[in-house]
């Protein structure tokens, strides 16, 4: 089959490293013109759709695999760009054997890009993002116990485990603001994957941003009545409430997540050598992992003895009445109504409060 395209990139994330603002600008066409072509395929925003098949290895024929191959295959451009943070989550050597499999062949080479949040800030970030679209109720706490314990925060070793597979096929940026082209991390993956771009491009805003802390304790205890329906509706449910929630209380100061100092030790304790060897190995001994870490805890304290602003009863009421009716509109509203009608009814028969 003749080749489609140059190159094509493999853009992993990682997690909530401005993943869904790189989507926004590709899926949209806001591509600076630097005189590269470059394809997108498919319609959606991303290609998380893909992490299943692209980090499982299964005998036999792989339809969506195929699918996915033939939508590629349909485009032809200098550059094409696979995006899925959620491939970040899994084995690289799965995902280099799959893709080198079903993909690799319609390009003259590819490469793969990812980007690193400091430790500290990964982890609040992850566990804003997780709450939201309801893949965990619990408290920040259990959570910081959970990603020390995971792996997944210990960049250094996972960018070796990376490198060792993919090799110079692989590179790693910091998401750092101030190493990124132009402080924006949209223009720091079109710099990366098309070189210098001009000035007459702007990046585009900031999507995707965390809720503040209010809004997020909010969104948690809404989230925790919802265990049981399955995580699309969860997921929807979630990001509809950050879109209400701006439109009805306005973007509000950025505010940290309250973390108490000694969970902010713990995790000084648990990635300061790991930090440490981000800096050495990977970025020349520049100070750049290791004095993020170790600022966390001089922001801890302070975080926790400010009060969060508070969300008026009329705005919550609103924020709320407004989730309902974009759900009620997106489903059977009149057998709705009767299920919760015929639900009452065997409660109040069960001799239970109505």
């Amino acid at each position: 089959m003749v080749k489609r395209f140059r190159t094509i990139v493999l853009h992993v994330g990682d997690m909530k490293t401005g993943s869904t603002s790189i989507q926004a600008a590709l899926a949209g066409g806001n591509v600076p013109d630097v005189g590269i072509s470059l394809a997108y395929p498919g319609s959606g925003l991303n290609h998380n759709i893909m992490k299943g098949p692209l980090t499982t290895r299964v005998a036999g024929r792989r339809p969506r695999l195929e699918e996915f191959r033939e939508t590629v295959a349909s485009q032809s451009a200098d550059l094409c760009v696979i995006s899925a943070e959620l491939l970040s989550l899994g084995d690289p050597q799965i995902l280099r054997e799959v893709f080198e499999a079903y993909l690799a062949d319609l390009a003259d080479d590819y490469v793969v890009l990812h980007y690193f949040r400091p430790h500290y800030e990964a982890v609040v970030s992850r566990y804003a993002e997780d709450i939201k679209i309801g893949r965990a109720t619990d408290t920040l706490e259990d959570h910081i116990h959970l990603c020390i314990d995971s792996g997944l925060y210990h960049h250094a070793a996972r960018i070796e485990q990376w490198q060792g597979v993919f090799g110079v096929r692989y590179r790693y940026r910091p998401m750092i603001r101030a190493e990124l082209a132009r402080q924006d991390v949209v223009a720091d993956f079109f710099t990366t994957i098309l070189g210098p771009l001009p000035d007459s491009w702007q990046p585009p805003a900031t999507i995707n941003e965390s809720l503040p802390p209010e809004a997020l304790e909010i969104l948690r205890l809404l989230q925790r009545h919802t265990t049981e329906l399955p995580q699309e509706f969860r997921s929807t449910l979630g990001r509809e409430f950050a879109r209400l929630h701006s439109e009805v209380c306005g973007k509000r100061p950025t505010a940290r997540l309250p973390v108490p100092a000694a969970m902010a030790r713990l995790m000084v304790a648990a990635f300061e050598a790991d930090a440490a060897r981000m800096d050495k190995a990977y970025f020349g001994g520049r100070p750049l992992y290791l004095p993020a870490l170790q600022r966390s805890v001089e922001t801890a304290e302070p975080d926790c003895a400010s009060a969060p602003p508070q969300h008026s009863g009329p705005e919550i009421a609103e924020l709320l009445s407004r989730l309902v009716a974009h759900v009620a509109a997106h489903t059977d509203a009149r057998a709705l109504g009767f299920a919760m009608r015929d639900s009452r009814t065997s409660r109040l028969a069960r001799g239970l409060s109505g």
